[in-house]
Parts: C-alpha cells; structure tokens; sequence
C-alpha cells in the first residue's frame, strides 16, 4: 500500500515539477550591475500581512525542531514517556552508544562531498544546456524528494541485498542514502542559485582565453557556493 500512495504522490509531483519548468522558463531571472533589482516600498497594510504571513511560517517551521528539543529532556521509562525532565537520555547517547553519532558524521561527511560536487554539475546541466533530456533527468533526481523515507529505505535494502550489488548491512548503502535522500535538496538550491547568474560572467571569462572547464569552476561554481552548501547542509 505504501509503494501505491508513492506512485501517486511521484505522479503527481513530476506533473508539478514539469509545469514549474515549464513557467521558468518563460522568464529570465538573471541579475548584473547593468540590471539591478529595483527595491519597491510595500504600503504598510500590505507590509504587516507578508510579515505576518512569514512569520507564521517559520513558527510552523520552527514547532518540530521545538518538539524534538522539548522531548529530548523528557523522563522516560522504557519507550514511554512519563512526567518531569532529566539528562539521562544525554547520558545514554554519550557514554553507551558514542559509536552512532561517530558514525552518523561521518558518513553524512562523505556523502555531503559527494552531494556537493553532483549539485554544482548536475544543477549547470539541467539550467545551462536545458532540453527534455535534462527536464527527465531533473524529474528523476526529484523522485526522492516525495518518496516516504521508509519506503526508499525498504527499496535500497531489496535493491542491493543479492549479488551482484551486495551492500546491504555495510557503510556504503548509508552514504548511498544519504545522496540519494539530500541530493534532491542540493539540486532545488544551486539550480535557483544559477537561475539568477547570468551566462554573459562565463562568456567574459572565456573570451579573456580562459577555458570553459575553468570558467566555469573560477566564476559560476563560485558564485553557486553559498546555495550548494545550504542545499547540501
């Protein structure tokens, strides 16, 4: 049942996904010094719904975070949760099981290399040389981005649990997963990022005699840093 509801919500998602496509690139997004964003003044009316309208957002954003935070301090007895706060399941995770956030680290270390150089090449194919090829290709790569984490965790185990691809129970289908998972992430952040970077910065830099190659990691990847990371992070 819950590989059914996934092909719904991926159904209705890549349609989604097609039409934003399809609505940006009707549009330029590019910024230079030539063509500055003009700063437009809201009345105040106006200005106090947006702020409030943001303002509810984070709150809502904010209230798992706040929950996790909250329960963490929470008196336990076995799985269940009883009155009153203590530091006891702090104790448990520092002194029993050090080895797990070792590991959580470490891992979503290597994977977070791999998010980031993917995101800065998949993101540049998919906005620089767009096409229907490159449209498919940013659809797959949303996939994960709507598919429940158990389901995508149950489809790794059965995907690579017989040869000739064994990893299950092993360190590299977590680092698999975590790319996977985040990738789609990273991907939303540079391609806006990149959106906005204007292909004449590239074109200066090659007309100069600079390589491509090397424009492209001197100028844009640059300028895509800030966006990558905060996808990646």
């Amino acid at each position: 049942m819950a590989s059914t509801i996934s092909i719904v919500l991926l159904t209705i998602t890549t349609s989604i996904l097609f039409l934003q496509r399809y609505l940006i690139a009707r549009k330029t997004y590019t910024m230079n010094s030539m063509n500055a964003p003009k700063l437009v003044r809201l009345r105040w009316p106006l200005k106090t719904a947006m702020m409030m309208g943001i303002a509810g957002l984070l709150t809502v954003s904010l209230i798992p975070q706040a929950t996790v935070i909250t329960t963490s301090f929470r008196q336990t007895n076995g799985p269940v949760f009883t009155s009153g706060f203590t530091l006891d399941s702090y104790r448990e995770v520092f002194y029993r099981v050090p080895n797990a956030i070792i590991n959580t680290f470490t891992y979503s270390s290597i994977a977070m290399v791999f998010m980031l150089v993917m995101g800065l090449l998949v993101s540049y194919v998919i906005v620089r040389r767009s096409s229907k090829l490159t449209a498919l290709l940013d659809s797959l790569i949303m996939i994960p981005y709507v598919m429940p984490g158990t389901v995508l965790g149950i489809s790794l185990i059965l995907a690579f649990n017989e040869p000739p691809i064994e990893i299950t129970g092993t360190w590299v289908i977590l680092v698999i997963a975590y790319c996977i998972r985040r990738l789609p992430y990273t991907m939303r952040s540079s391609t806006a990022v990149l959106h906005q970077i204007d292909k004449s910065v590239e074109e200066a830099s090659i007309s100069l005699g600079v390589s491509p190659v090397k424009s492209f990691f001197k100028t844009t990847a640059v300028l895509m840093v800030p966006g990558v990371l905060s996808g990646a992070s």
